[in-house]
């Protein structure tokens, strides 16, 4: 009878040893969907590494000591207690936790990726840079594409590289680094990379040019024989340390004697662009239709002025530059419509 009692005894311990067993396979498999999705690393870089050591902390767990048995004993009074493992849960512990360990801090794998983001004054709001990130690495230059999220993703950088210090270049048409020091590849954390605007173009605050009126002419014009076609050409002087857009649109300006705009009529610069080159001397032309009787009170002695503008579709402003008030005579215009 005691014998069958043995039997009947053993028989339980293995099936519940067995169900066991299937619920720490459930467990494992459950391990590997979350590391393979990226859910659960630990800072681990290889995602079924982990999983690895786990099966072999099952299978040291069951060759040594039988399938999961073990002793437990726990002690405590109050607040202190004392848990004391041993049998198969020490063999599955030190395995699993073990090669869990030496994956994170020991082990170094053979490649890393690198995050990098783009900020100007805020570390956790990347500034919309795009062109290209270059780490320079000995006797190579590694670029990566900057998409305006002023993020940057070295994939696949070699460990050789890791805890290295290396220098970064950016090769944008707005942003440059503020401080380019040598950055520390660490691999496992985000590295931050202070820019500014870089101005491509002078402030239209601070640009300067000064516009003077250089010659004149007028035509008539056949399909329009109630307009005249003028064309001047201005002097533009600048000392601005950066390049200055103009608009293309320009205005000419009828005045009374006293200095007040009496017409306004819209003329346009001719050309793709007008840049004034920095701390330079250049010229342009502007070119636009006048109703014959404003053309005729301009030739009787009224005062003009030219207005240029800072180009709005580079930067928003309201800058411009203005000629004194000219008057066109025999000196500074040719009037090839007189007469008509």
């Amino acid at each position: 009878m005691s014998e069958e009692n043995g039997k009947g005894e053993n028989g339980q311990s293995s099936k519940q040893k067995f169900r066991v067993f299937l619920i720490l396979l459930l467990a494992l498999f459950a391990l590997a969907v979350l590391f393979g999705t990226g859910v659960l690393r630990f800072g681990i870089t290889g995602p079924f590494v982990y999983i690895v050591y786990v099966f072999a902390g099952l299978l040291a767990a069951y060759l040594t000591f039988g399938m999961l048995s073990s002793t437990g004993e726990v002690e405590g009074e109050h607040k202190g207690t004392r848990i004391k493992f041993g049998g198969a849960a020490a063999a599955f512990i030190v395995v699993a936790a073990g090669g869990g360990l030496y994956e994170r801090y020991l082990h170094t794998p053979p490649s890393f990726d690198q995050l990098f983001l783009l900020y100007a004054e805020n570390p956790t709001k990347p500034e919309p840079v795009s062109g290209e990130l270059i780490l320079v690495v000995p006797n190579r230059a590694i670029p990566e594409h900057l998409d305006g999220s002023g993020r940057a993703l070295f994939r696949g950088l070699s460990s050789q590289y890791l805890g290295g210090s290396y220098q970064l270049q950016l090769q944008s048409p707005n942003y440059e680094i503020v401080s380019n020091y040598p950055v520390v590849l660490s691999g496992n954390e985000n590295i931050g990379i202070k820019v500014k605007w870089q101005r491509t173009w002078e402030e239209p605050k601070k640009a300067t040019v000064r516009v003077t009126i250089e010659s004149g002419s007028a035509v008539n014009y056949g399909p329009r024989p109630d307009q005249k076609n003028i064309n001047f050409e201005l002097k533009l002087e600048s000392k601005s340390a950066l390049p200055v857009p103009l608009s293309k649109k320009a205005k000419v300006q009828l005045m009374n004697s006293n200095g007040v705009p009496l017409e306004s009529f819209d003329f346009a610069v001719v050309g793709e662009r007008a840049v004034v080159a920095p701390r330079s001397i250049s010229y342009v032309h502007i070119d636009g239709m006048v109703p014959k009787d404003a053309y005729a009170r301009i030739r009787n002695g009224r005062m003009l002025t030219v207005t240029l503008a800072y180009d709005s579709d580079i930067e928003k402003s309201d800058a411009i530059f203005q000629t004194m008030p000219f008057e066109m005579n025999e000196s500074n215009f040719q009037d090839y419509a007189k007469g008509e």
